[in-house]
Parts: structure tokens; sequence; C-alpha cells
């Protein structure tokens, strides 16, 4: 009847059918937002508000609420979001599975890293499983990360824009000063623009936010040592630092461990190559292509560790040999035949043309 009528019916007539089809179907979330947002449409903000709140807190996914899915609720007012947010955190409270990733998605939206960052923490502590328990850490580590990227960028901006009020205002001196020597007229002097930070104010929380990404990076290892993910973290972390001697460390820990070497050396090869460190990335290329040699001999599939060896070389900024590329396709070719699908890897894309 809803949808027939359309939004030409009274509100009231809307909002005593919404609640009549949720009294049948009290948890449908589509409905359930629909009732909300005809409170609100009334006036009716604390009981539209509630029911946001309630409709998220029973179906904790951005996939099953409209206003998530297409990024309307980045107009939502400060209440509404609030509202949305704390649906997902009575989700969790209950245990719903897919409410952490629900409301990490809703924090990516919002560019609330650092809460995302939190979050993944939080539900890391909780958890007894050591693959999810590491994944949890790693994505904390990285949303801290985003966050100090995020902070160094906007600090960035204001230094621009302060040096540029500092730049305006000596002019205005300067000018000021000719209008002096010239008429010795009696003027107040230029003010001074304000600052709003200092440049150690501005680093140091950024600082922070790397230092609990390391120290996640770090509890993800302990938590489960063969996954690479964490080791490759802290290479680049440590390489930003131009700390190669800790990254290679790192390197040789992770082996220890039982972690695939391939796709540490080539984080190593990526790192040092943005460090400015050609020995360094031809080094840790060289040890990466010595791993495929091995791998291959092992039994392992040629054509898959080609592209990754491939496409580690060209994020480390070497492009690819043509034997390289060569041997690639040609371990690629039953494959293709076989599945009917040309090669269309990034690798044989942007570095395998000629």
């Amino acid at each position: 009847m809803l949808r027939v009528t359309g939004d030409e019916a009274p509100l009231s007539w809307q909002l005593s059918e919404y609640k009549a089809g949720l009294w049948i179907e009290p948890t449908n979330p589509y409905s359930r937002d629909r009732y909300a947002s005809t409170l609100l449409s009334m006036g009716r903000t604390d009981e539209g508000l509630s029911e946001i709140t309630r409709s998220v807190a029973e179906s904790p996914s951005m996939k099953t609420h409209e206003y998530l899915k297409d990024d309307s609720f980045l107009r939502f007012s400060a209440a509404e979001q609030s509202a949305v947010e704390e649906g997902f955190k009575q989700a969790i409270a209950r245990g719903y599975p897919e409410a952490v990733n629900g409301l990490a998605g809703f924090y990516t939206k919002l560019n609330r890293f650092e809460d995302q960052g939190r979050l993944y923490e939080e539900a890391a502590l909780k958890e007894a499983d050591s693959a999810k328990k590491a994944e949890l850490l790693v994505n904390a580590g990285l949303a801290y990360l985003k966050e100090a990227g995020s902070r160094e960028q906007r600090a960035g901006s204001e230094t621009q824009r302060v040096a540029g009020k500092e730049v305006s205002a000596k002019g205005k001196e300067q000018n000021i000063e000719k209008i002096r020597n010239s008429e010795s007229s009696i003027l107040p002097s230029a003010l001074t623009p304000s600052q709003s930070a200092s440049a150690s104010e501005l680093r140091a929380p950024s600082s922070m936010l790397h230092a609990a990404a390391e120290r996640l990076f770090r509890n993800a290892i302990a938590a489960n040592p063969t996954d690479a993910r964490a080791y490759q973290q802290l290479i680049m972390i440590l390489a930003a630092r131009k700390d190669l001697a800790g990254a290679k460390e790192i390197i040789s820990q992770g082996i220890k461990n039982g972690a695939p070497a391939l796709p540490l050396y080539l984080s190593l090869a990526a790192a040092a190559q943005k460090g400015g460190s050609p020995e360094e990335t031809k080094a840790a290329l060289d040890s990466a292509k010595a791993e495929v040699v091995k791998l291959i001999k092992n039994g392992e599939s040629p054509y898959t560790l080609y592209i990754a060896l491939a496409d580690g070389s060209r994020r480390a900024g070497a492009r690819p040999s043509a034997a390289l590329c060569g041997h690639a396709l040609a371990f690629g070719e039953p494959l293709f035949r076989k599945t009917k699908l040309r090669p269309r890897s990034a690798l044989l894309e942007q570095n395998c043309q000629d």
C-alpha cells in the first residue's frame, strides 16, 4: 500500500502503516528505517533517533540500510550520525559478528580513522582465535597510520595557510613603513597573524599514532607469527625511519617463525626504494628472485610466483625484465587456454607490452 500511494499520503497514515508492518516483522531494517524517517519528518525527533538506533542495532550491516549504502548519511545531522553509531555499538555489545566491520565501515566513510583503530584494537582484545586476532590488530594499526597521514596532511595545509598570512602581513608592514617614511604619520603596527599550533605540537599526535601502529603490528606477529602482513607493515615503518637494518631483522624473524619470505623481501625492496637506497632495493629484489626459484623447485605455481615477483619489482620502481614477463606468459599460457581467458593482469598490461 505504501508503494502504491508513495509520499502523497498523509504522514500520520504512513506512520500507522509502517507501524503495522513492524508489528508483523519487527526486525526488518528497511521498514524500521522508513518508520524512523517518517517520525523525523513529523518533528518527533527523539522517537525517530531512537528508531534509527534500534534499526542499526538489529541489522548492523552497511548493506541493509539505504542511507549507509548510498552515503546519504554524510548529510545527516550530528545527532542522526550518533544514533547510527550507537546502534552499531549496541550490536557489538550483543556479539553480532558483522557489527565490528559495520561500524568500521561507518567510521571509514566519515574519515574517523582513529576511532576505527580503537574499535579494531578493542575487538582484538576479546578475540580468542589467533588468526582473527592478528587480522584485527593489523587493521587497527593501518587505521592509526591513516589517521596519522590525515593529520600530517592537515598540518601541512595549516602551515601553508599560516605562511601565506605571514607573507601577507609582512607585505602590509612594508607598506606601512613606506607610509611612515614618506608622510611621517603615526599608524598602529601591523598585527601578527595568530598561530593555531606549533610545528612540534602538530607532529606529536602523528608520532604517537605511528608508535601505536608499530606496537599493534608487533602484537599481531606475536598472535600469529606465520602471517606475513604484520611483518610487511613493520618493514615499511622501519624503512621510513631509514632503519633498514631493523627491517632486515624483522625479515629474519619472520622467516624463522615460518612466514613466507617472498612478500617480506618485496616489501623491503619497495621500502628501500622509497627511502632512496637503490643498492638495498636491488639486494632485496635479488633475494626475492632467489626465493622464487626455490619455491618453484618445491612445486609451487611458477605463473603465480612470477606475477608476484614482477608486480613487486614494479612497486619497487624496477621495470620487470622481458625474460621475467616471458616466463609469466609461458607458464600462464596453459591456464589461459584452459579457461579461455586472456592474460590481462596488471603486470602484463602495464609492464609487458614489449
